[in-house]
């Protein structure tokens, strides 16, 4: 495989893996703002600005601790 090949290989897999990332980021949004907004309206009011916040953390957190399991048992599995 040539060198330009390698690194489009290369620049095509970062892409997927941002786009991946896009799409969990959307997706917890949305669930965040169906658990929180229960009319949108023009603006946010506060109360439900404090429930997204909280809302995409928790679940920004446990994305991150379920990836760092699963890396965890690869690693171990292999290793």
């Amino acid at each position: 495989m040539e060198q330009s090949d390698i690194e489009r290989t290369q620049g095509l897999l970062q892409m997927q893996t941002l786009i991946q990332g896009q799409k969990v980021t959307m997706k917890i949004l949305g669930l965040c703002f169906d658990r929180c907004v229960d009319v949108p309206d023009t603006q946010l009011q506060f109360k439900e600005q404090q429930c997204l916040w909280q809302c995409t953390q928790r679940l920004f957190e446990t994305e991150s601790f379920l990836v760092k399991r699963l890396q965890a048992a690869q690693k171990q599995k292999m290793g």
